[in-house]
Order: C-alpha cells, then structure tokens, then sequence
C-alpha cells in the first residue's frame, strides 16, 4: 500500500480533468493574425519591386562580365588568326631544297605587329593586314627574325600573301666580369 500512496491533489490523469481557462491572448488572436496579413499585403508590391530590382541588377552585371570576357576573348583570337597558315607557310619556304635555311627550325611565335585594316571599296571586300613574327634558329645556331605577311577577311578566310622576310638577331655578347673585358 506504500507503493500507491497518492499525494494530495495529485490528479491521474491530467487531460480527462483538464478545465478550460480564460485567457487573455485568445481574444486577441484573431486581430494580430489580421494586422499581420494586412501588412504582408500592403508590403508584398513592394518587395516584389526590390527583388526586380535585385534581379534586374544582378542579370546588367553578368551581361557586362560576359561582354568585357568576350571582348578580351576576341582581341586574343584577332592576334592569332593566320598563325597556323603563316607558321606553315615559313615551315615550306625553310623545308624547300634551294632554301638557305633547309636545317633551320622555328623556335618561337613571336607575335603579330603592323596590323592594319583595309576598308572595303565597290569591288574588293575589307580585308585585315598582318605581319606575323617568328624567330627561327639555324643548323649552326643563329637565329633569325622571320615575318610573313598575312591577309584576313571573315568571308575568304586567311591567306598568305608574301615570302617571309628573315633579318638576323644581332648576338648577345656576354661579358665576363672577373676578368674585366
């Protein structure tokens, strides 16, 4: 009987005797849930204009992101285009028999200089000019400069249009500085 012994107002269970109690919140329920929704609503136009906005601003930036990538993109492209066309063209015009660099091999792309744009008249199309430099090394190790003038237009593509030109590369004299000459 110890086990079961019940304190005083110690209740079984508390859902089968639990009263309902006035409370001062439920009243006052309905009308905060209203003032809430009330100003979701007058809110809503809003922030949907701020997160146009937002939008609007995000999607200016990547377009602008993506303009300045292209734009490096196509300068890059521009300064090798008529590359592998003039590189082949030096490589024949040093493979031939009769060349006086048959043994020679291209050591380096240099480059493009002396570009320059024709505008297009009535009869020929524009077309883009280009100097490609290249530096080639011989048998006995010299090295030369050599250019090959190319032509591009978007319709006919790159054509080389002269025989490379080759100009020595003076030679570096090292002096050595314990000896003092």
């Amino acid at each position: 009987m110890a086990a079961t012994k019940r304190r005083r107002n110690q209740v079984e269970d508390m859902l089968d005797t639990a009263e309902v109690v006035p409370n001062a919140d439920v009243s006052t329920r309905p009308k905060r849930r209203y003032r809430l929704a009330r100003r979701a609503l007058v809110m809503s136009p809003f922030m949907t204009a701020f997160c146009a906005l937002v939008a609007f601003i995000a999607v200016g930036l990547l377009i602008q992101n993506m303009q300045a990538g292209s734009s490096a993109a196509d300068g890059a492209s521009t300064s090798q285009t008529g590359r592998i066309q003039a590189e082949s063209a030096l490589q024949d015009w040093l493979d031939k028999e009769d060349s006086a660099f048959a043994d020679s091999t291209i050591v380096s792309w240099d480059g493009v200089s002396n570009t320059e744009d024709v505008e297009a008249t009535e009869g020929e199309v524009g077309y883009q000019l280009s100097t490609h430099d290249f530096t080639i090394r011989t048998a006995g190790d010299t090295y030369y400069r050599a250019a090959v003038r190319v032509a591009y237009t978007p319709s006919k593509g790159v054509k080389v249009i002269s025989t490379p030109t080759v100009t020595p590369i003076a030679e570096i004299v090292k002096v050595d500085e314990t000896s003092g000459s």
